[in-house]
């Protein structure tokens, strides 16, 4: 953030809460501010020097989008200024800032409530103009957040603003009865409207920091982050300058005070400006940061909360238990009113349930893929899985079953080489957890890293395909019924071209119809495609996009045996080793050296929404669809609203 920016900013802030802050502070106070104008010539100075500033500001920003400094004939900066977002508010702030300076000159020769009123809205007027040149102008939906944003400005305007004015105040009433009367009723009126828009501060703050972070993360591993924390802290330290000054310093005030007692509460008030001013400042270089959201995190710690992972992990739980224990002790020391007790109780069991809660981290543990989650990625990857990994792993990625050995000591040391079962393990680690142990390793040295053979995007592969790995053990719960309302698991995305030569993917049928996928052995499964073409042209499944990919044969057999479904010849092996892996069942987990389960016929109906609600196997799972069954699960669906938003496109 440039020094011309803050200054091209500041003088709207300052007009804005100092004039709220005469206007509210009654007659006696504004004749004495005309009497000695120093507030009115601080503002035309700002406003001023906010002109020319203004310039800079615009010159800065067509050199960062030029890559270059710009001549001031460089036909390059009309364009700017005519034809894009930020040079056509640029322009209407400084008309605004024209007209403050305009207003405020007339203030000073001839001061009136009424032209005090309308500099104060050109100047909320300058500073939410300028808000649709940024984050407040980009955000959807656009209107709530120019709102939040809009809030959030306007009360630091007013809080920040007003400051000066309290300082005029202390250094220009008098110190006789009348003037304490006049400091009194001037200072618990601003104290009072501070204090209003402090928590409209905070609370607007809360919510844009919602919408520009998304999750909690990117507050800790992004830049936007690190700004937006050393804003907090700084708004801690001007939270107490005010606290304090409304508890000690504003009763005092109230009776006769002395030099000694004004010159404090001075202080006092120049410290919580100075930490204002701060706090303005690092919102102006939050308004110009990419937002956390959009961001890639780069985690600083070397551990994260996960209570699920770690409950999961750990080896006892009974330090989960005894740190939770001794953290709701003090809940009656609080009650007993022992507040050191309870404070020791919360800060201890705090601590301790934290850290019994945590698991190992790493700077990229909360990465992006940067390969999107489909069946083709997930292809590539087991085939990585069991070139790579299926000799320590076993081949179908369930462990290695320890050896038989003759002493018990020998066994216990070769189970804890073993590798773990990854149907299991891998779905408690986030994405970049994955990554990081495939490119570095594992810190324990249990397994090596594999940064040196597999490129950036065959280990995103890997990563993709552990994640479908770990969903198809988590699907084992799926049936021919679906469970309404409840969508939870994401169909991974494919690619796909059938025999008719129509291109397409999954995606492209959210929001439109649902997908009935179905893996077919064709020599088992004529009798079942033949019924399901039978009922294709009849509802509900005609709303229904079937789509075939045998596992077995061609799409030429199937046409020259009258099935006419459409039938998938490019993408069905990937799809076929993708969807497979999502085939057992509770009763029927499949063989541990394999990936995926022996069926030869399996559906898989996919939501329009892009969730997988419910499978039929074929000899394996109970009601088949055969019957009427299907027909019920979709015209459920077609009954159903959105619940959930669809499945990103990569994993996390």
């Amino acid at each position: 953030m440039s020094p011309a920016l803050l200054c091209w900013q500041t003088a709207a802030l300052m007009v804005v809460g100092g004039g709220l802050f005469l206007l509210r502070a009654g007659p006696d106070v504004g004749a004495l501010a005309f009497r000695r104008p120093v507030l009115a010539a601080l503002w035309v100075l700002l406003a001023g020097l906010a002109w020319p500033a203004g310039v800079l500001v615009f010159l800065d920003e067509a050199a960062r989008i030029l890559g270059r400094a710009p001549a001031l004939s460089d036909p390059l900066l009309r364009v700017l200024l005519l034809e894009t977002r930020f040079g056509n508010v640029w322009a209407a702030k400084q008309v605004l800032l024209s007209l403050l300076c305009v207003g405020l000159l007339w203030h000073v020769r001839r001061p009136h409530p009424r032209v005090l009123r309308f500099c104060v809205a050109l100047a909320g007027l300058f500073l939410l103009v300028g808000l649709w040149a940024g984050h407040g102008g980009a955000t959807p939906p656009v209107a709530l957040s120019m709102i939040l944003h809009g809030a959030h400005g306007l009360a630091a305007a007013a809080w920040l603003g007003g400051l000066p004015c309290w300082i005029f105040l202390l250094r220009c009433v008098p110190q006789d009865a009348p003037g304490t009367v006049m400091l009194t009723y001037a200072t618990r009126r601003f104290s009072s409207f501070a204090g209003g828009m402090m928590l409209l501060l905070v609370a607007s703050g809360v919510l844009v920091a919602a919408r520009q972070f998304e999750n909690w993360p990117a507050v800790f591993g992004t830049p936007a982050g690190k700004l937006l924390l050393a804003k907090l802290t700084i708004l801690l330290m001007a939270l107490a300058c005010a606290w304090h000054l409304r508890e000690r310093y504003l009763p005092a005030l109230e009776g006769p005070s002395g030099p000694a007692l004004r010159h404090a509460a001075l202080r006092v008030v120049s410290l919580e400006i100075v930490a204002a001013m701060g706090v303005f400042a690092l919102g102006l270089a939050l308004s110009r940061t990419t937002p956390g959201a959009h961001a890639a995190v780069d985690w600083p710690l070397p551990f994260r909360i996960a209570p699920e992972t770690a409950w999961t992990d750990a080896s006892s739980h009974w330090p989960i238990v005894a740190a939770v224990g001794v953290l709701l002790m003090g809940l009656p020391a609080l009650w007993a009113r022992r507040p050191w007790i309870a404070l020791c109780c919360l800060l201890l069991g705090g601590g301790a349930t934290a850290y019994s809660l945590s698991v190992p981290a790493f700077p990229g543990t909360y990465r992006q893929p940067d390969v999107t989650y489909t069946a083709r990625s997930i292809a590539r990857g087991r085939a990585h899985f069991t070139a790579h990994c299926a000799a320590c792993h076993g081949s179908g990625a369930r462990g290695q079953e320890p050896p038989q050995t003759d002493t018990a000591q020998a066994d216990t040391a070769q189970a804890m080489l073993l590798a773990p079962d990854l149907s299991e393990h891998t779905a408690l680690h986030t994405a970049g957890d994955m990554f990081w142990w495939l490119t570095h390793g594992m810190p324990s040295g249990a397994m090596p890293g594999f940064g040196a053979v597999l490129d950036d995007s065959a280990r995103w592969d890997l990563v993709n395909f552990l994640r479908a790995f770990a969903d198809g053990h988590r699907a084992r719960v799926l049936s021919p019924h679906i469970a309404p309302g409840r969508p939870w698991l994401g169909a991974p995305n494919f690619q796909y071209e059938t025999s008719s030569g129509v291109a397409s993917e999954l995606r492209e049928h959210r929001e439109q119809r649902a997908v009935l996928l179905v893996l077919a052995e064709l020599e088992h499964s004529m009798p079942r495609l033949r019924e399901l073409q039978k009922r294709a042209a009849e509802a509900p499944l005609a709303a229904v996009e079937v789509l075939l990919a045998p596992r077995t044969g061609t799409c030429e057999e199937a046409t020259a045996a009258d099935i006419t479904l459409p039938c998938v010849t490019l993408g069905r092996e990937a799809i076929d080793a993708t969807y497979s892996l999502m085939a057992r069942t509770l009763s029927e987990p499949g063989e541990r050296s394999l990936l995926d389960p022996v069926f030869t016929h399996a559906e898989f109906l996919i939501d329009r929404f892009g969730f997988l609600r419910a499978r039929w196997i074929a000899g394996r799972e109970e009601p088949a669809w055969e019957g009427g069954l299907l027909a019920e699960q979709l015209a459920l669906l077609a009954a159903e609203p959105k619940i959930l938003e669809s499945p990103d496109e990569h994993v996390h």
